[in-house]
């Protein structure tokens, strides 16, 4: 219609609204539209702002994700067994150099790792939201999801934790997050992607050639961040809920109803026929008593409200045979 459809919101791009919608073809369909296409949000009638805000959007804090890796990541180390080298706070000497904008090679190899174990603050938070919140796309994923998979582009790199993430909301894995990998993120239940991201990555870990030398720290890590992910989905679970349980119908509220169904109508209508049907009816040749006016009336609003019973009953049966159907799942790619 030229007035525009009506669809579920599950995220947003730079440029584009991630939809879920459906038609009377009984299919529904995730998908990205232009921004410049929308006309309008509407949020349900009667709710708060935490109950606008589900927990599948609550987006993911950079400072707290980043407190939680540096933990993980600890001080400096230079293990002959780590292919990264000289490594301070996560960030390896490779990457403090490109970060400079310096070359590294045998004449600057020492200068530099002294300036490594000196890294400030700063130069830190600025590595990891340049190199990985920001590529990572992170930050529009949910707290506990974000967390897991932030944690997993320093441990795995950008692509290995975008593979991760796919297979664990379950879309085509090709190392890309677009719009499609963004909404099921969204659409997922939290806790049940941080479990099966942590599982994903416990398996490829399990993989590698060093995992003889850092398995158990690379385990400890994924079992530390899978808990930490949980813990945030629940406060945030908690923190979305509403004070009040959900209030039904407000028998106060003045609700227009049908004419047809109002006992008081209809008992003015046979009042008012009993009284003035026998006062008219011999002019008219007809001669009827009250008392046979009022059981005339009486009857048929018994048949009309027999009537509406029964069409009310076919409706339910049909509206719950309409329910049942099967929908597919059209999820473009």
């Amino acid at each position: 219609p030229s007035s525009g459809h009506v669809a579920f919101l599950l995220g947003e791009t730079g440029t584009d609204v991630i939809l879920l919608g459906g038609n009377q073809s009984n299919r529904v369909t995730i998908a990205a539209y232009p921004k410049s296409r929308l006309l309008g949000l509407r949020w349900p009638a009667e709710r708060d702002t935490a109950e606008r805000n589900p927990v599948a959007a609550a987006p993911v804090d950079f400072d707290w994700a980043l407190e939680h890796v540096l933990e993980m990541e600890g001080g400096y180390s230079n293990d002959p067994h780590d292919p990264g080298g000289p490594t301070d706070k996560g960030v390896t000497l490779a990457v403090f150099a490109r970060h400079l904008g310096r070359s590294l090679g045998d004449h600057n190899r020492a200068a530099l790792i002294d300036d490594l174990k000196r890294i400030s603050e700063a130069t830190v938070r600025d590595i990891y939201f340049k190199r990985y919140w920001s590529p990572s796309r992170a930050s529009q994923l949910p707290a506990a999801v974000g967390l897991i998979h932030f944690d997993a582009a320093v441990n795995h790199g950008l692509r290995g934790a975008a593979e991760l993430l796919q297979a664990a909301v379950r879309v085509d894995v090709d190392g890309e997050i677009g719009p499609i990998t963004l909404a099921a993120a969204i659409a997922s239940d939290p806790a049940e992607t941080v479990t099966r991201y942590a599982d994903l990555r416990r398996a490829r870990y399990r993989a590698l050639p060093h995992f003889w030398r850092f398995g158990r720290g690379w385990l400890n890590r994924v079992d530390k961040t899978e808990r930490r992910a949980h813990a945030a989905a629940d406060h945030v679970a908690v923190s979305a809920a509403p004070d009040q349980p959900a209030k039904g119908p407000d028998m106060t509220t003045s609700q227009p109803k049908f004419w047809g169904q109002s006992v008081t109508i209809w008992g003015a209508v046979i009042t008012a026929l009993s009284t003035v049907v026998p006062v008219l009816g011999p002019a008219m040749g007809v001669d009827l008593t009250p008392d046979l006016v009022k059981q005339a009336g009486e009857q048929l609003v018994s048949v009309v409200q027999a009537l509406g019973g029964l069409i009310g009953t076919a409706m339910t049966i049909y509206g719950r045979a309409r329910a049942n159907g099967v929908l597919t799942a059209d999820r473009p790619l």
